[in-house]
């Protein structure tokens, strides 16, 4: 039976629930999660420059469901409902084969994630209290644990860019 074309447009308005109403629940449910955790990560991180990607997410997910509107029954059951980044939630093989083949890549993403948070968490704050003068030393101190966070996303990042340490074949360790 195919779904009524007004509610689909209005389960389309929120990324994922068109997807959950037309049957696709972890195509919906990874959406809906990708959008929302998204804007959980800006706000409690500070970083609403992740914002920026909420549009793609929403009209990606707007886009799909309208256009799977215009499907059969018969053509609607031949789509396989999976996740929309292809991860599945079981399998970590796929993470381990996913970062181990893109290191260099992963690793400048979350380089870029801990500058981010860098500065967000101490270069702004620090300029807005040069504009009044350095009234005191306190920003430190509030945002140590988020700093702490950005110098090891930092370091997570330089390790993934590196890679693993190979030992040449036939070298001996030194010894003292």
């Amino acid at each position: 039976m195919r779904k009524n074309k007004f509610f689909t447009f209005v389960f389309a308005l929120l990324p994922g629930a068109g997807q959950m109403y037309q049957g696709f629940m972890k195509r919906g449910a990874s959406l809906m999660m990708t959008f929302f955790a998204l804007i959980a990560i800006a706000v409690i991180l500070n970083l609403e420059e992740l914002t920026i990607i909420l549009p793609v997410i929403w009209f990606y997910g707007f886009f799909d469901c309208m256009n799977k509107s215009s499907y059969t029954v018969e053509e609607l059951s031949m789509f396989e409902d999976k996740m929309v980044f292809g991860f599945k939630l079981d399998d970590v093989e796929f993470l381990n084969k996913y970062t181990s083949q893109k290191n260099t890549f992963v690793g400048w993403i979350v380089i870029l994630f801990g500058i981010l948070l860098f500065y967000n968490t101490i270069i702004r704050n620090f300029i807005w209290r040069l504009e009044k003068y350095l009234p005191g030393i306190g920003i430190l101190a509030s945002k140590l644990p988020i700093l702490i966070l950005s110098i090891v996303i930092i370091l997570v990042g330089i390790k993934l860019i590196r890679g693993p340490q190979i030992e040449k074949v036939g070298e001996e360790p030194y010894e003292k």
